[in-house]
C-alpha cells in the first residue's frame, strides 16, 4: 500500500476506531431502506466507487454528545495525535466534524482509499495551511485539490461541496468528484454485496463498516499472525453502539460451510481464554458474559456488550 494511501486509510479509521473511543486521532442492511445510521448522510454515498471492498461510517456528533466519553472519566489517550491532526490539517475532531463516510477499493495490486468528513470547516484557513506545508494547488471540474507528495505517493484534498472534505489520491478524487457529477456512472449502492451486507448493521447504531474480502487485498491490513489463524472469510460486518459504554455486533461470511464450522471453533476457543485469563476480576466476567455467538451455515455472529468499566480496564493510560 502506498504511504499516501495508509495515511488517508489510517487517518479515516481512526476516526472511526480510536477516535470514537478516546476522542481524539491517533493510528486507526439489504439495502439503505433499513440503513438507520446513515439516514443523516446517504448523499456521499455518490462520491464512493461501486468497487469499493470497504465502506465505514462514523457518527462523530452522535458519539461525542453521547455520556460515552464521560463513562471513559479522564481516560482520554491519543490526544498526542488528535493535537498532531489538528496542526497538520487546522480540523479539531471533537469540535469540527459531524460525520465520516471512508472506503477502500482494491485493483488486485493494492489499495486506494477515500475519506468524507462532513461537518464545518474553515475552506480558506485549511487550505492556505496546506499551501504552507508545501501542497500544491490543482483545478479539476471546477474543484480545487490541494495535493501534497509524500515519500511513496500523493495526498488531495478538496472540498466537493460546501461541508464536506474529501481526502484521498488525486486519482481518487478525480474519480470521485467525476462520479458525482454524473460524468461516470455508478456508486457503491450499485454494488449489491456491500450493500447486502448492510442488512447485518443495526439501525440504531453509530459506527459501523462492511468489507468484502475476495479479489481484494484489504486482509493485507490485517497482521500476519492473524491472518493464519482464519479459515477463509469473503466478507465481514461490524457495527457498534457507543452510549454509556459500547454494544457491538459482528457477522463473519466464511468461504463455506466447514469454514463457518472451522471460525465459529476459533472463536469459541479464544473466548474460553479469555474467561480463564479473566480470574476473580467482575467487570471482565460480566463483558464476558454478554458475548453470544451463533453460527447459521457460513455465517458467524458475534455480539457483546462492553461496560465503561471494562473501557477503562482495557485502554491504556497513555
Amino acid at each position: 500500500m502506498k504511504t499516501g494511501t495508509r495515511y488517508v486509510l489510517l487517518g479515516g479509521l481512526a476516526i472511526l476506531a480510536v477516535g470514537l473511543v478516546a476522542g481524539g486521532i491517533a493510528f486507526l442492511r439489504g439495502g439503505l431502506t433499513a440503513f438507520g445510521v446513515a439516514q443523516s448522510s446517504p448523499d456521499e454515498f455518490r462520491y464512493v466507487p461501486a468497487d469499493a471492498n470497504l465502506l465505514a461510517y462514523a457518527n462523530v456528533r452522535d458519539v461525542m454528545e453521547s455520556a460515552f466519553r464521560d463513562s471513559l472519566g479522564g481516560l482520554e489517550p491519543g490526544l498526542d495525535g488528535q493535537q498532531e491532526f489538528h496542526e497538520s490539517t487546522g480540523i479539531d475532531v471533537e469540535s469540527d466534524i459531524d460525520s465520516v463516510v471512508a472506503s477502500l477499493s482494491s485493483d488486485g495490486d493494492s489499495l486506494s482509499g477515500l475519506v468524507l468528513l462532513m461537518g464545518r470547516f474553515d475552506a480558506g484557513r485549511l487550505e492556505q495551511l496546506a499551501q504552507q506545508q508545501g501542497s500544491e494547488v490543482e483545478e479539476y471540474a471546477g474543484h480545487r485539490l490541494l495535493t501534497r507528495t509524500l515519500e511513496n505517493g500523493d495526498l488531495s484534498m478538496s472540498f466537493v461541496e460546501p461541508g464536506v472534505l474529501a481526502l484521498g489520491s488525486p486519482e481518487m478524487l478525480h474519480r470521485a468528484i467525476d462520479q458525482a457529477s454524473g460524468a461516470t456512472e455508478g456508486d457503491v449502492t450499485a454494488n449489491d454485496q456491500l450493500m447486502g451486507l448492510m442488512t447485518h448493521v443495526r439501525g440504531t447504531d453509530n459506527a459501523w463498516a462492511v468489507a468484502q474480502f475476495a479479489g481484494s487485498d484489504i486482509m493485507t491490513l490485517l497482521p500476519d499472525e492473524v491472518v493464519s489463524q482464519m479459515p477463509p472469510v469473503s466478507a465481514m460486518a461490524i457495527s457498534g453502539r457507543f452510549d454509556q459504554g459500547v454494544s457491538a455486533t459482528l457477522t463473519v461470511e466464511a468461504s463455506d460451510e466447514q469454514s463457518g464450522e472451522d471460525l465459529q471453533a476459533v472463536v469459541q476457543g479464544f473466548v474460553a481464554f479469555a474467561r480463564l485469563q479473566a480470574g476473580s476480576r467482575p467487570a471482565w466476567q460480566g463483558f464476558l458474559d454478554s458475548v453470544q455467538l451463533l453460527r447459521t451455515g457460513n455465517m458467524v455472529t458475534l455480539t457483546f456488550d462492553m461496560p465503561p468499566e471494562v473501557l477503562q480496564l482495557a485502554i491504556p493510560e497513555r
